[in-house]
């Protein structure tokens, strides 16, 4: 019979004698690269010297790479921040194959299809700061004072980096073995294996089984060929620019002056594509398109029937008072407090525009900043009101936080524009939009962005 006293200490002795006793084998020293990237640690022992872009300086432990990206390598969120992973899998994995295509797993910080590093300009990154697409890194990435074969151990580190779970570990369950001896006087040691439920969090179903990388089985393009089958409407391209009209009112006010037609092969199931010129230029303009899960269907099925520019814009409530309704706003980054932008990206709290699509010419006076997308208007409480005034948000919509998200994951050209009418109806007299509904000052917001984007897109391809 074992006692718990001898069994205890028996199973202790082994464990330190095969760590530390007579005949072990000396544990493999550490490479350079893993003492710089684990302790911040130079070849002699010297701490490692970085800065960040804002001037701060990081010395020894303080600089070390583990602090972030963690001892796996594969990064964390620190609040809004997304650190991503930097295992040599996810830094060299090439552009426009899906994680999955190449055995790699997908961790929530992964960054979507970026540029593949090389070492070269890996070594760029870790020293200047600057990202494999010629871009600057965050502000809070250090650029390190390195040589040159530092680097490259740092590299060879990151290069043999695991992202394979270890042995004996799965989701559920952690697997190992103890060793017993029934007394210290007894060579005979048994091996009892023990297995460990390992607990975690559920994960709301919202973001579960996320494959952001992956294709989808059911493809827009496909379902509007079968459309097209089944109305007998020819194959033929949208305009090159489309506007979503939530609201409607730009599409009543054009179709009561007889200045818009039905496009001629739109098959969608759920919509009308009407067509009108403005200024000599062609637009697609599609009516009452609200809140973000129809937004993006409908903006998935423009992109894949030959948009390259798409504007929406909605009309909004006002949070954060900076004028009296109605006014305009650039929509650079919208709150994701609705569901369709985590099947696109990574949780995040913001979805943000491309910057060079918010830089519209002047004409209209325009407000720009963050909104809210909900898809509960009748959940905007009070305290959740008074959140998003903390938080700096200029007014609360339904589809810009999805239709960015589904722009950044499909690198596609979207622009949101607020029409900020209304105080959610707590004055009496809301919900005024000015002359027409605001069909015309609307329009004449959209021509601006239009003409913005065809004078930056033509300018690019023509240089």
């Amino acid at each position: 019979m074992l006692t718990r006293g001898p069994a205890v200490a028996g199973a202790a002795a082994i464990v330190l004698s095969g760590l530390l006793g007579v005949g072990a084998r000396a544990a493999p020293q550490p490479s350079a690269g893993e003492t710089l990237y684990r302790h911040g640690l130079l070849p002699a022992a010297q701490p490692v010297q970085a800065t960040r872009e804002a001037g701060a300086t990081l010395k020894g432990a303080d600089a070390a790479c583990v602090n972030c990206h963690r001892r796996s390598g594969l990064g964390s969120i620190e609040g809004q921040i997304a650190i991503p992973p930097i295992a040599g899998p996810y830094l060299f994995i090439a552009r426009g194959k899906s994680l999955e295509q190449q055995g790699v797993p997908f961790v929530d910080t992964e960054r979507i299809n970026h540029e593949a590093y090389t070492d070269e300009s890996l070594a760029r990154a870790i020293r200047e700061g600057i990202g494999a697409n010629g871009k600057p890194l965050n502000y809070l990435m250090p650029r390190y004072q390195i040589d040159e074969a530092t680097m490259a151990a740092l590299i060879d580190y990151l290069k043999e980096m695991t992202v394979k779970p270890a042995p004996g570990v799965t989701s559920a369950e952690l697997h190992s073995w103890q060793c017993l001896r029934a007394s210290p006087s007894n060579e005979t040691v048994r091996k009892i294996p023990r297995i460990m439920s390992v607990k975690t969090e559920e994960t709301p179903p919202i973001l579960a089984h996320k494959h952001y990388n992956a294709a989808s089985a059911f493809k827009p393009e496909n379902l509007l060929r079968e459309a097209r089958r089944q109305k007998n409407l020819p194959e033929a391209p949208v305009p090159e620019i489309c506007i979503l009209d939530p609201d409607g009112d730009m599409v009543r006010y054009l179709c009561n002056a007889g200045l818009a037609d039905h496009h001629p092969g739109w098959a969608c199931y759920h919509t009308d594509l009407y067509v009108f010129r403005e200024r000599g230029h062609e637009y697609g303009i599609l009516g009452c398109i609200v809140g973000a899960a129809f937004a993006v269907l409908v903006a998935e099925e423009l992109f894949a029937s030959g948009c390259r520019f798409l504007v929406s814009m909605t009309s909004s409530g006002q949070i954060l008072p900076v004028q009296a309704p109605p006014y305009f706003v650039v929509i650079e980054r919208a709150l994701r407090d609705e569901g369709t932008s985590y099947h696109y990206l990574p949780p995040s709290e913001y979805s943000e525009a491309a910057v060079h699509l918010t830089q519209t010419e002047a004409g209209i006076p325009i407000q720009s900043g963050a909104t809210w997308t909900t898809d509960a208007p009748f959940r905007e409480t009070e305290k959740a009101i008074e959140a998003a005034k903390n938080a700096g948000i200029l007014a609360v919509e339904m589809e810009a936080a999805a239709l960015y998200a589904l722009a950044k994951a499909r690198n596609y050209a979207v622009l949101c524009l607020a029409h900020v009418t209304n105080q959610m109806g707590r004055i009496e007299g809301d919900f005024e939009k000015g002359i027409a509904d605001g069909a015309e000052e609307s329009l004449k917001v959209i021509a601006l962005a239009a003409a913005s984007w065809r004078a930056k897109r033509y300018k690019h391809e023509f240089l």
